[in-house]
């Protein structure tokens, strides 16, 4: 995973990188955010998968991982995080998708409360039972016994991460096994019905016996809790010490090879973010200094920060046509499983954005279209690709959005009863 510049239209994005054995999971990745379309997840951009190592390109979801939450949050912003990461599940549900890898690091607090749900790389598929892959804590008890994949795994995985949230965990380290033991004889979830009866029910061990999604959860989880309010100002420094400390790790990893460019890029990035900024700029001019008297290819320019480990290398891209033959098409097959009955979930054909401000610009396909002011835009099954700008040209929505087309319902005559003649259907 990286951390990437693009000279244009001039933004950071995360770049995911695999080798070509892995290029189907890649492709499925893409699959599901393309048809999530950035509303809860990273906005696919581009991708290339017929190349040696394929790629993902996507839009860079600016918050702090819930892991990395400082210990000194308040209780209240705790179980606002707990409802805030429900719903962004509920709305991958809506959307007939499992993401079957829920930990604390996949799931992104943005500045102003809201969670959006990140690496779809373990999604299992309604066609196969996958591998017991994934952070091992979120894992519900029938995934190691092999049963079919379905929304109550997610459901259970936002019982385990609001145990951690709000800081109520059973002590003690625990390994994979002695964990496995405490979901599958129901203690964990007996454990947390003295906290919260909702949480207790999403860690039965017993699937029947938890809410079927996460849009249930959040609804008996709103009636416990009510809704607490975030304090004000707590996650926005959360989320800029965070982004600063990863791009100062970048810094340090640039300097460390010689590469003044990449880090005189991450350190204007740090200064432009920074409220008091002036610490920083001595930091900017010897990097600047470096970045001369290194040899620089002219095509070579941009920096790339690691996400992870805070490594920088050189990279360039401007974003290709689409390629169709490594997109889906509408008439791919959903993932979506029998535990979603069609008549009551419909599938979801609402791309939602924020309301956008006075002049801006909509452009789908290739074509410019009048913007919605409430910010859901309805498009028609099929790939569309949503560029949304301001006034002043900045982007504020760029995503290759997947529409998938609704299946067929087919009706089977009844035979009619017995000693009556038979009908044609």
């Amino acid at each position: 995973m990286y951390l990437a510049w693009q000279d244009v239209p001039g933004r950071w994005v995360v770049l995911k990188v695999a080798r070509r054995s892995m290029g189907e999971s890649l492709r499925r990745e893409g699959e599901l955010l393309s048809r999530l379309g950035g509303s809860v997840a990273p906005a696919l951009l581009d991708q290339n998968l017929s190349v040696s190592e394929p790629w993902l390109a996507m839009s860079w979801v600016e918050g702090i991982p819930l892991d990395r939450l400082p210990a000194t949050l308040a209780t209240a912003d705790r179980r606002a995080l707990c409802l805030q990461s429900g719903l962004a599940v509920a709305r991958i549900h809506g959307t007939r998708t499992i993401h079957g890898d829920l930990s604390t690091g996949n799931l992104i607090a943005r500045p102003h409360g809201e969670v959006a749900v990140v690496d779809f790389g373990l999604s299992p598929t309604a066609s196969e039972v996958p591998a017991v892959e994934g952070t091992w804590e979120v894992l519900p008890p029938e995934r190691f016994e092999g049963g079919a994949p379905g929304p109550r795994w997610d459901v259970f995985a936002l019982g385990v991460v609001s145990l951690r949230l709000i800081q109520a965990l059973p002590p003690g380290d625990h390994t994979r096994d002695s964990w496995r033991e405490l979901c599958a004889s129901g203690e964990l979830s007996r454990w947390a019905r003295g906290r919260s009866w909702t949480l207790s029910l999403a860690l039965s061990p017993d699937p029947a016996q938890r809410p079927a999604d996460a849009a249930e959860w959040v609804r008996l989880l709103e009636k416990e809790w009510g809704d607490p309010p975030f304090t004000k100002g707590a996650l926005p420094a959360c989320v800029a010490g965070h982004i600063d400390a990863l791009l100062a790790d970048g810094v340090a990893s640039a300097r460390r090879r010689g590469d003044g460019a990449a880090g005189w890029r991450l350190q204007r990035e740090r200064i432009e973010r920074a409220e008091n900024p002036e610490p920083l700029l001595a930091e900017l001019a010897q990097l600047q200094a470096m970045e001369r008297k290194s040899p620089r290819n002219r095509w070579m320019a941009v920096a790339l920060a690691m996400v992870a480990a805070g490594s920088v290398a050189g990279w360039f891209w401007m974003r290709p046509a689409d390629r169709p033959e490594d997109l889906t098409g509408e008439d791919s097959k959903p993932a979506w499983t029998a535990d979603y009955p069609r008549a009551s979930l419909p599938i979801a054909d609402v791309l939602v954005f924020d309301p956008p401000p006075a002049g801006a610009k909509l452009v789908v396909d290739g074509i410019r279209r009048p913007v919605p002011r409430d910010g859901f835009l309805r498009l028609g099954p099929g790939r569309h690709r949503v560029e949304l700008s301001d006034s002043a040209g900045r982007v504020l929505c760029d995503t290759l959005w997947n529409v998938p087309r609704a299946a067929k319902t087919v009706h089977i005559a009844k035979p009619p009863p017995k000693g009556e003649g038979r009908s044609r259907p």
